[in-house]
């Protein structure tokens, strides 16, 4: 059998991989800037269809083909009390989150696709670390590998405006680029 070639007993991905991610996260109807009082009901997070690109897959065995790209899409809901005065200190919890990440190969085709619905999220560097576990099911990709995106704040203006309590500057959306240092890596 040549390398490269998928048939039935081809083993599913594991191993390392990172790859630039860009978008942007909407957050409904925002976190609340400092100067004002904190959210009295849930906020509700998604980034669709987030851009993975210029994928590093050499630590990457078995799957379809080699991984070049795809798409991920967060969703979460932020309980009641968030605001902007504590979003350096203590972000913000996700509750009900789901990471979901579509790998694509050189022709665009899906290769491989991985749900996480138990993530962390956490303050790093200049934006957010958020993490998981994929479901351990060894006939699925990246079984039982801890998945990582960070996803540095691209429009700081609008972060820095909510934090230092400029009125009427609720957070709500979060931009983020492979320019600006965002990636997902799974090891």
């Amino acid at each position: 059998m040549a390398m490269g070639t998928a048939t039935a007993s081809t083993a599913p991905a594991s191993g390392a991989i990172t790859c630039g991610a860009s978008g942007s996260a909407v957050i409904k109807p925002g976190i609340p800037t400092a100067s004002a009082a904190p959210a009295t009901k849930k906020l509700k997070l998604q980034a669709k269809n987030a851009t993975i690109s210029a994928c590093n897959s050499t630590g990457v065995t078995g799957g379809k083909e080699a991984i070049t790209g795809g798409v991920a899409t967060l969703k979460g809901t932020i309980p009641p009390g968030a605001t902007c005065s504590t979003l350096l200190s203590a972000p913000p919890s996700l509750t009900s989150p789901a990471l979901t990440v579509k790998f694509t190969g050189a022709d665009g085709k899906a290769v491989a696709k991985i749900t996480l619905k138990s993530l962390a999220l956490a303050q790093s560097g200049l934006g957010f670390s958020i993490t998981g576990v994929v479901p351990v099911n060894p006939k699925k990709p990246f079984s039982g590998e801890t998945v990582t995106v960070q996803a540095n704040v691209d429009n700081t203006t609008d972060a820095l405006n909510c934090i230092t309590g400029v009125t009427g500057a609720d957070l709500t959306h979060i931009d983020f680029s492979a320019a600006g240092g965002s990636t997902i890596s799974i090891a």
